[in-house]
């Protein structure tokens, strides 16, 4: 390897093409599925729907002390934890930044350190890399497949799901919404009285008699919630032999729409903190936790802007020409390139950067 160093360091155009073709496919989809800026921190935002993500290095860093732990925006995790190891948690409803709050233990760069306690953000073990009832970390190479739940946002291994689930197979209608037996069991109250929204997966001459559920009318949401406001409630006279019963369920697209909206409920709604099931949601892209998506559906991206390409362009040839930079005196002197050697370049790299970034 020693006598080739210098065939090993060469970048060719081919590979400059691939590396370029990388960062735009990435950032394209990061723009699609609303990441954010790379630069800016959504706390001034306040509570919204966004990419969560936690830091390992962080909480490490911390000891665990007092169990904390705290979860930021996409801004922050290419910014303020750039270097360190990250659990990307997906999209989460109704999420604060956390990074520049009392909860964080790291330096915020893109805000300065706040006194405010974001008390409406929720946390459980996702921000410590664990999922499902198991409490497991996700293995990248197994094979079993993670959902999550609309509700509570929990990603489950389809494998658990079916230990609770009355059918044998998960589903393959990509529009369900996978609800879990504890958020079942929690809101039973109400979500138990719609049994009709339950998703059974039909053969091929069953699928052509289905029907939407009759027991709740098929009226535009705007239309039902105006005429509701004097209407009865849709499930107050629900037998109590027409109900879910405990365990996992998938509810069939579109059964948000179908959600009764008199005044009873829409208060009850707004009193269990569950008003985003009759607001307009954006649908996010589903993926279990760093799972790509099938290359099958691979989605159509259009060309990024002008500034955007040449940022892209400067980017690599740098990364190139201080790759280069180094590895020069390993060449001239004939000596391997070994693991810290690597590191040591990567450190000196990001400085590099951190440091056009203040000026």
């Amino acid at each position: 390897m020693e006598n080739d160093l210098n065939k090993e360091v060469i970048v060719t155009m081919p590979q400059l093409v691939d590396a370029y073709n990388s960062l735009i496919e990435e950032a394209q989809i990061q723009e699609s599925q609303g990441w954010g800026d790379e630069d800016k921190c959504t706390y001034h935002e306040g509570y919204i729907s966004q990419p969560v993500y936690a830091c390992v290095t962080c909480t490490d860093k911390n000891n665990n002390m007092n169990g904390e732990v705290f979860g930021f925006c996409f801004g922050c995790s290419m910014s303020c934890h750039l270097d360190h190891e990250i659990y990307e948690l997906f999209h989460k409803r109704n999420f604060r930044c956390d990074c520049a709050t009392p909860k964080s233990v790291h330096l915020c760069t893109l805000n300065p350190k706040l006194d405010t306690v974001n008390a409406l953000n929720q946390y459980n073990h996702n921000f410590r890399g664990l999922y499902c009832w198991c409490s497991t970390p996700y293995d990248h190479n197994s094979n079993v497949v993670m959902i999550q739940c609309y509700m509570c946002q929990d990603w489950f291994h389809d494998t658990c799901i079916l230990k609770d689930f009355p059918h044998n197979t998960i589903p393959e209608e990509p529009d369900t919404d996978f609800i879990c037996k504890d958020c079942i069991s929690k809101y039973q109250s109400f979500l138990g009285k719609y049994k009709d929204f339950e998703y059974i997966e039909l053969d091929e001459s069953e699928e052509a008699e289905k029907t939407e559920p009759k027991s709740i009318p098929q009226v535009p949401e705007v239309k039902l919630q105006i005429e509701q406001q004097q209407n009865e409630c849709l499930i107050s006279n629900v037998s109590s032999t027409n109900i879910l019963r405990a365990g996992n369920y998938f509810f069939r697209p579109g059964w948000r729409e179908k959600l009764c909206r008199c005044r009873k409920c829409l208060n009850m709604y707004q009193l269990i903190d569950v008003n985003y099931l009759i607001k307009a949601e954006e649908k996010i892209p589903e993926s279990a936790p760093e799972t790509p998506p099938p290359a099958a559906k691979k989605p159509e991206l259009e060309e990024p802007s002008l500034s955007r390409q040449r940022e892209i362009a400067y980017g690599l040839m740098e990364f190139r020409d201080n790759l280069m930079e180094f590895l020069k005196p390993f060449a001239a002197q004939k000596r391997t390139v070994t693991a810290a050697d690597i590191e040591q370049f990567k450190e000196q790299f990001e400085n590099q950067k951190q440091k056009k970034k203040k000026i």
